[in-house]
């Protein structure tokens, strides 16, 4: 499906060149997706055991993801020739394409904050639930002894 767009040029390489700095819309895109994943690992891990304050008590990493991700947004969505050489992007990108992988982001983070929200949530309360039932049954079975 990405050979059949119109913007898409595959990557040719050359045994011969001695760069190995390849500029492809592969490593663009991983690029683009993968500084969020950082990001959002942080953030959705830190709801959980045994982080039990909110992500906005801890001020130093509240401050700092809020400028990570305002730099990330801006290397993903600027196409200025500064940004593009010093990271080596695929320089004709287009913005549909930029927008696109934001979407994926924004849709890849709520998911992954819900699933930590409400399944792991759910499978620790029931974890939390079973183990507290061997030790009620165990106590009971040492009282009956």
């Amino acid at each position: 499906m990405r050979t059949q767009k119109d913007f898409y040029h595959p990557l040719v390489i050359d045994p011969a060149e001695q760069d190995l700095n390849y500029k492809c819309y592969e490593n663009t895109s991983v690029n683009f997706i993968a500084n969020y994943q950082y990001l959002v690992v942080c953030m959705v891990y830190s709801i959980s055991k045994p982080f039990r304050q909110p992500l906005y008590s801890n001020l130093w990493l509240t401050l700092s993801l809020t400028v990570l991700v305002s730099v990330n947004t801006f290397l993903v969505i600027s196409d200025e020739e500064f940004v593009v050489d010093l990271m080596d992007f695929e320089s004709d990108v287009s913005m549909n394409f930029r927008l696109t992988c934001l979407v994926v982001i924004v849709i890849n983070s709520i998911v992954s904050y819900l699933f930590e929200r409400v399944i792991v949530w759910r499978i620790s309360i029931c974890s939390k639930k079973r183990q507290d039932r061997k030790i009620l049954l165990e106590q009971q079975r040492q009282i009956e002894e």
